[in-house]
């Protein structure tokens, strides 16, 4: 007895060939727009859960590398057990190292390291707030507080650092995406991450947008948009999801449905 969902299997040089709803012409329409899209960007795919958007994307994704594209697909529920989605992005990277002077990807992963070390630095804080409360942790009177309050122009210069960090690895991440996808975009797919717990799926967004937006990288994001706007309020509560995705998302497509 098979209770489990099998994934339909994807012939690489025929990836549409099993697809009975006739799709490939939707990703011939969206390979025309990303050619065009030279600056780089986020495009989402917005349908509603069983829709076949996983399905589709893997397809497109194989039409994509028959047309001489380089692409990367990321599923972000399977990988929502990491407590860092920048390290999780990151890692994808290294499917490029075979093909690419391995010096370009050391050098992106050396311009990450003080991002990842200041990404982290709030954690002794967020833990004395679960413990002894928020209002224990912010106050100003409290030893245990001030212990991890520096002096402002420290937090002055670590601004400055942090800011030089983010332009030096975003110029390295150009520099590697060039050395890889030559005169054609990089194509990221993020997949499943309307099923992911709701901080992790709001750390992929920031990430993308903050940190991995770059000339030459498309990121393509697989969502049930109403499914995220639930995760989004599960965070950041009552907020508009619209006007806050907008940040992210520069073109949304919808796959037609079926008769």
């Amino acid at each position: 007895m098979i209770i489990k969902h099998k994934d339909l299997k994807i012939d690489p040089d025929k990836p549409f060939a099993e697809c009975k709803l006739n799709r490939e012409k939707y990703a011939i329409v969206l390979t025309e727009l990303i050619k065009n899209l030279t600056d780089g960007g986020v495009i989402a795919i917005d349908n509603e859960w069983g829709t076949g958007k996983t399905t589709f994307v893997k397809m497109w994704k194989g039409h994509l590398c028959n047309n001489e594209f380089k692409t990367l697909y990321f599923n972000a529920w399977e990988n929502d057990f990491q407590n860092d989605a920048f390290i999780a992005l990151i890692s994808e990277l290294k499917e490029f190292v075979d093909e690419i002077k391995k010096s370009l990807f050391d050098d992106v992963i050396s311009k990450a390291v003080p991002l990842f070390q200041n990404l982290i630095t709030g954690i002794a804080k967020t833990q004395i707030e679960k413990v002894a409360g928020k209002d224990f942790a912010d106050n100003p009177l409290s030893p245990t507080a001030q212990s991890f309050i520096r002096p402002i122009d420290k937090e002055v210069e670590a601004y400055i650092n942090r800011k030089k960090s983010i332009t030096e690895f975003q110029n390295s991440l150009a520099e590697l995406v060039h050395s890889v996808s030559n005169s054609k975009p990089l194509i990221f797919f993020i997949d499943e991450i309307d099923r992911c717990r709701p901080s992790y799926a709001i750390e992929v967004l920031e990430q993308i947008k903050h940190l991995f937006s770059v000339k030459g990288i498309i990121f393509v994001l697989s969502i049930d948009k109403d499914q995220l706007g639930k995760s989004i309020k599960n965070v950041y509560g009552s907020i508009n999801t619209d006007e806050y995705l907008r940040r992210f998302i520069d073109i949304e497509y919808s796959i037609p449905t079926p008769s």
